[in-house]
């Protein structure tokens, strides 16, 4: 929730060098995000504060993803995922934010982790050797 007074801290992972390390050996999903799309999101999935703004049987919350974007100060979004993922990634790059996008399906064993600098800001990317 965009609120300076709100405890946000389950909703937070901080990325860092070992976490993303560990990614790179396991896989899978360690971010334990949902499997929806913001621009055709249910009645039943939209948050309970947002609940009043969006009222109907399918909705599109992408203000409020924009908002929550600005509000933890991303400057770079990086999505790994399928099609939904990808096409909604692009969607947010229609609206301004910059997007990193990761196909699901890779070699694990043909990628390489390190950061790397892109615009004045550290970043981690995955490389290929490829």
């Amino acid at each position: 929730m965009p609120d300076q007074n709100a405890d946000n801290s389950e909703n937070i992972q901080e990325l860092t060098e070992i976490v993303v390390d560990k990614v790179v050996r396991t896989g899978g999903t360690f971010l334990h995000t949902s499997r929806t799309r913001p621009s055709h999101l249910s009645l039943s999935n939209v948050p309970v504060y947002l609940s009043e703004k969006y009222t109907e049987p399918v909705n599109d919350i992408t203000p409020d993803i924009l908002k929550n974007i600005e509000f933890l100060g991303i400057d770079f979004l990086i999505a790994i995922g399928g099609d939904d993922t990808l096409s909604y990634a692009q969607r947010l790059h229609e609206e301004g934010i910059k997007v990193v996008d990761i196909h699901k399906y890779y070699n694990a064993e043909r990628l390489r982790p390190k950061y790397e600098v892109f615009d004045g800001k550290s970043m981690y990317v995955m490389t290929s050797d490829v």
